[in-house]
């Protein structure tokens, strides 16, 4: 866990992974993803990392949907990188993904987004006083940015990496790793176009980085029904 935060500040001077870093991003352990991927400012200009295992090509497009740029492969399976010409770091893009059975698809990354729990939920769930939990924790149908997807929360303080695995990524432990918020102890992602009863787990590794069974979701509000046994639904998030 410290080496993954040490590197934290690590796109402001070198665009290049250490085989550490890969290796977290490739193996499914990453501890803090969005020291890693997403957008960032280096010598004046945007670039961008995705994580995309499968994917055959990475296109960046605008808010207008325009072309601005396709990212390269830099070895490391799935790990997408490039310049691109936006006007800042903050700007709204979307990546236009070729896999490789040929299908193509356009979707938000998840790594151009703010942290999801309020400063009341995190003093609250770190004091162990929170009233109503299930309404922090959990997978809650949201809105972000003017994007619809699902927040995803879970309470697990002795975890070195926590992903979620879904439908929407065929449950694969390496396409979603989770923010850490290390004042409460919970990890939180918010993936956008998940959908309302979209069946998920959550895939953690402990402080040593051994893989553990993969979790169900205490908070979630419906279940799958055995021998079936991930979690599904959501709930809106509360005003």
């Amino acid at each position: 866990m410290a080496n993954a935060r040490a590197a934290r500040n690590s796109w402001a001077t070198d665009m290049h992974l250490s085989e550490e870093q890969r290796s977290s991003l490739a193996g499914g352990c990453c501890g803090d993803p969005f020291a890693l991927l997403g957008p960032r400012l280096h010598a004046n200009a945007v670039w961008i990392r995705a994580l995309l295992p499968g994917a055959r090509r990475v296109e960046v497009l605008d808010s207008m949907r325009v072309s601005v740029g396709v990212l390269q492969s830099d070895g490391t399976d799935g790990v997408y990188a490039g310049k691109v010409k936006l006007d800042g770091p903050h700007s709204t893009y979307r990546l236009r993904v070729t896999w490789a059975d040929g299908q193509r698809e356009e979707i938000d990354d998840p790594y151009r987004f703010p942290p999801q729990l309020g400063e009341q939920d995190v003093w609250y769930l770190a004091e162990g006083t929170h009233a109503r939990p299930w309404t922090a924790l959990g997978a809650h149908l949201t809105k972000c940015a003017d994007v619809d997807g699902v927040r995803f929360a879970v309470w697990a303080p002795n975890a070195s990496s926590v992903h979620v695995i879904g439908e929407f990524n065929s449950f694969d432990a390496r396409r979603h790793p989770m923010r850490e918020r290390p004042e409460c102890g919970v990890w939180e992602l918010f993936i956008p176009g998940v959908e309302a009863g979209t069946a998920y787990k959550f895939s953690l590794r402990d402080d040593s980085g051994r893989k553990l069974p993969d979790k169900s979701d205490p908070f979630a509000f419906h279940a799958q029904v055995r021998p079936e046994t991930a979690s599904a639904g959501t709930a809106p998030t509360p005003p």
